[in-house]
C-alpha cells in the first residue's frame, strides 16, 4: 500500500470534483464582474456630471446616452456625449 492515496481514475475525479469547482469559481467571477460594473456605472455617471460642472464653474453640463463598463476587458465606453453651455451662468460672468 502506498503512503498517499492515488486517484484510481482521473476522469472520475475531474468530473466529480474539479469541474464543479471550476464552474463555481468561474460563475462567481462573472457575477462579481456584472455586479461591480453595474454599481460602478451608476456612481460614474453621477461623478462625471458633477466633475464637469464643478471644473467649469457650472458653465458646462455633461450629458450622454450610454455608459458601459467591461471590467474583464478593461473597457469604458461612452456614447452620445454632449457638453452644453449654460447661458444664465455665462450672463452672470
Amino acid at each position: 500500500m502506498r503512503p498517499y492515496p492515488v486517484f484510481r481514475n482521473f476522469k472520475d475525479y475531474f468530473w466529480k470534483r474539479l469541474l464543479p469547482a471550476i464552474l463555481i469559481a468561474g460563475s462567481g467571477l462573472l457575477f462579481l464582474n456584472f455586479f461591480l460594473a453595474y454599481r460602478l456605472q451608476s456612481v460614474l455617471r453621477q461623478e462625471l456630471k458633477e466633475r464637469v460642472a464643478t471644473a467649469s464653474g457650472g458653465f458646462y453640463s455633461l450629458t450622454f446616452e450610454n455608459l458601459s463598463i467591461h471590467l474583464l476587458n478593461g473597457e469604458l465606453s461612452i456614447e452620445g456625449i454632449r457638453i452644453l453651455p449654460d447661458s444664465t451662468v455665462f450672463s452672470q460672468w
